[in-house]
């Protein structure tokens, strides 16, 4: 009988210790998430709700069956009230839905695609059959290659008649920003600050008689500490751009490599002002991203800012071939 007691008592202590576990875990998540292991585990936020159900789901049915006692209790209490914010965290971003407004003219539409082609992608039939069927008015290729061009050349050469690719071509192999467009590119500028790539290039197209500044970012990818700060400065001076560009009609898309619950996603919106309405937050729960291997692993990374001054018609994202990136395509009406 004293082996059962003991036995118990261990039972209940290795229980209480696993409900405590996802408590500092929201702590965490709550209070240390400008850190680096805390940023990368809050982009995977929504897989992270559903691990934290089912795992409490599991403490439930073991209380009910057979470790009834008052610790217990208020543990799995606290972790259920929890739970409540996970979801409000997540849902909160996609708040107020964006409604494609299918009501517009059409006939005073323009139609951007932004998509990371993914340097290695060599699908390249099937990424011209993809461009060819969208018949975007402007094109935003991030992680473009010289390769790249040189197999799509025809089909961009023959639609776009203006892009900023001889601004890299010069330099022999490349990876870049680039824009392709059937309207007049009146400026393009590749931002380089203290001889590093800033994370974004900056370009004035001149569409039906008006102006539009396209931010194009790219940010790095903190796949380690090093690159994690790197980001979080190049949003930060990507941010003080556009805080003081004058272009009154302003459009910012492109792979942040950041997630709508990220500290530093809540920052840059913050720093860039209020006049921006991210269309990403389309009508459902979209991700932008899955890992190559793992496709479990997704998220939103990419994402589609304009000024409040312009309207859209249209807004979805869509598999892109060969790469592990969706595809960005919106309809602005001018």
């Amino acid at each position: 009988m004293n082996k059962l007691k003991k036995y118990k008592k261990i039972i209940n202590k290795i229980i209480i210790l696993l409900l405590i576990l996802p408590l500092c875990t929201f702590l965490a998540l709550q209070f240390l998430n400008h850190l680096y292991w805390i940023d990368i585990a809050t982009s995977f936020l929504p897989e992270i709700t559903i691990i934290y159900i089912l795992y409490i789901f599991v403490f439930v049915l073991i209380y009910f069956w057979k470790f009834k006692i008052k610790i217990i209790k208020l543990l799995l209490i606290l972790n259920l009230l929890i739970f409540l914010t996970f979801p409000f965290k997540i849902i909160q971003f996609y708040l107020p839905f964006h409604n494609n407004n299918e009501n517009l003219n059409q006939k005073n539409v323009t139609k951007i695609l932004s998509i990371n082609l993914w340097w290695e992608n060599k699908n390249y039939n099937d990424v011209k059959n993809f461009l060819t069927n969208q018949d975007a008015d402007i094109l935003i290729l991030i992680e473009f290659t010289d390769i790249q061009y040189e197999r799509l050349k025809d089909y961009l050469d023959l639609n776009y008649p203006y892009s900023n690719i001889n601004n890299y071509l010069d330099g022999g192999a490349f990876a870049g920003n680039i824009i392709f467009s059937k309207h007049k590119i009146l400026t393009s500028e590749e931002n380089i600050i203290n001889g590093y790539y800033s994370g974004f290039s900056d370009i004035l197209v001149n569409i039906n008689n008006k102006n539009f500044k396209l931010y194009l970012i790219h940010t790095t990818a903190p796949i380690n500490k090093d690159y994690f700060h790197k980001r979080n400065e190049q949003l930060k001076i990507i941010a003080n751009e556009i805080r003081n560009e004058e272009t009154e009609n302003i459009i910012i898309m492109g792979d942040f490599n950041l997630s709508p619950w990220s500290y530093y996603y809540q920052k840059f919106c913050k720093e860039i002002g209020v006049q921006f309405n991210n269309i990403s937050r389309i009508s459902g729960f979209g991700y932008t991203w899955n890992h190559r291997e793992k496709e479990y692993l997704r998220t939103h990374i990419d994402h589609f800012f304009v000024s409040k001054n312009i309207e859209t018609s249209n807004f979805e994202i869509m598999d892109f071939p060969g790469s592990d990136h969706r595809a960005l395509i919106a309809e602005i009406v001018i």
